[in-house]
This record gives C-alpha cells, sequence and structure tokens, in this order.
C-alpha cells in the first residue's frame, strides 16, 4: 500500500517555454500545491476515493497564449479552423496539463487576479477532472455550463470574496442562457443554490434534463 501512495503523489514531469526555464521547478512546486488543493476539497466533500488515482502526468507552461493555442490544437484536433477565446488560458487533455505562464494569464484574464491566482487557476482545471471522476468519466452528466464552471471555480476556490447576489431575474438568465458567460456569475449562482441544497445533491441532479427548471422552483423563481 505505501509503495502505492508514493508512486502516486510523485510529481509529474515538467515542460517550460525557454524564457520560464529558471522557473521550472517553482511552477512544478504550484501545480502541486493547485493539486493539494482539490485533495483537500475533495476529502471535504467525501470524494477522497477520486483523488487517490493522479489525473496528471505532465505540466506544460507557455510564455505566449500564441504558444498555448497551439499546443491545444495539437492534443484537439477537432479545434482545426475553430476560434479558441481569449480567455481560454489552461487545460487538461490526454493527462497533460498546460497553461499560459502566470504573467501571461494576468494580462489575458485580469478578474483573476488575487492570491495565489495561478495556482487556483491549475485547481480549477483538476476540478473538472475530480467532477468527471465522481460521475465515473461521464462527462455528458457534468450539467450545464453554469454548473460546471461553477463547481470548478468553487472547487478551486476562486473568487473567494464573491458574494451570492444576483437577482432571481439575473439568476434565472443565466440558467436559460446557452453561450458561455461569466465565470463569476457563475460561481455566484452557484453559492447562491448551495443555500439550499447540498452539493452532492447538485452533482447527482446536475445531468438530468430539468436541472434548472427544478432549481429555479424549489428556489421560488420559477413556477
Amino acid at each position: 500500500m505505501e509503495a502505492r501512495v508514493v508512486a502516486e503523489s510523485k510529481a509529474p514531469e515538467i515542460h517550460v517555454s525557454e524564457s520560464l526555464k529558471s522557473r521550472s521547478n517553482e511552477l512544478l512546486k504550484t501545480y502541486i500545491k493547485a493539486r493539494k488543493r482539490i485533495e483537500t476539497f475533495a476529502s471535504h466533500h467525501g470524494w477522497q476515493k477520486n483523488t487517490e488515482q493522479s489525473f496528471v502526468d505532465k505540466v506544460e507552461v507557455y510564455d505566449t497564449k500564441d504558444g498555448f493555442d497551439k499546443r491545444l490544437r495539437e492534443l484537439c484536433p477537432e479545434l482545426e479552423g475553430k476560434k479558441i477565446p481569449r480567455t481560454f488560458v489552461a487545460g487538461i487533455e490526454k493527462r497533460i496539463c498546460f497553461s499560459v505562464s502566470p504573467g501571461v494569464y494576468e494580462v489575458v484574464y485580469p478578474q483573476g487576479k488575487g492570491k495565489n491566482a495561478f495556482e487556483k487557476l491549475l485547481a480549477h482545471e483538476l476540478g473538472h477532472r475530480l467532477h468527471v471522476r465522481i460521475l465515473n468519466g461521464e462527462e455528458n452528466r457534468m450539467g450545464p455550463i453554469w454548473f460546471f464552471e461553477g463547481f470548478a471555480t468553487y472547487a478551486s476556490q476562486q473568487f473567494p470574496g464573491n458574494k451570492p447576489n444576483l437577482s432571481k431575474e439575473e439568476i434565472q438568465k443565466i440558467l436559460e442562457e446557452k453561450e458561455r458567460g461569466s465565470y463569476i456569475n457563475y460561481n455566484k449562482v452557484l453559492k447562491h443554490f448551495l443555500k439550499r441544497h447540498d452539493l452532492k445533491e447538485l452533482v447527482e441532479k446536475a445531468g438530468q434534463k430539468d436541472f434548472s427548471v427544478w432549481l429555479l422552483k424549489s428556489d421560488g423563481i420559477k413556477n
């Protein structure tokens, strides 16, 4: 048992752009802190078994958004010819965690600024992998965009000062949106519903067709 645990906690290899070589150890340590952050979150909610196996074999950090986008297209050929959003700056594909550098992240997404911002960015991506693992690999059960992105922001502790202060009309609009919107608002909406529902219950119900309708009715927002 001890040998297995040691093997699973072994740090992944790291690859960084040439200009970031002197920061390799620092960036790898940040990834390890992000992993610990998600492990702590999972343990708090009784999902610790889902973190016993590692999520990542390799960490890659790029010093430009163009470098990140190129790598993303290599890992996801289906994106060929499609526009990659400017704020899409991190991901996990084929057990590779890849992202822009902390400096680029700060420029591209200033809303994410704050203590441990880059660590939380990586934890956000690990939060998605945890979410999928909780659902036994059934990504189609992760629910609408607002929920699975809200889950990742909550798991990684992004936007800690965010208050669930949206109006009923604003909440309903977000739940009915089809296009990707504000992660800050997704975080607020999730926190709003966590005042009434347990996170495990929401994760279980999120993949159901009437999830948003059920939430709105349970909250007295919609008859």
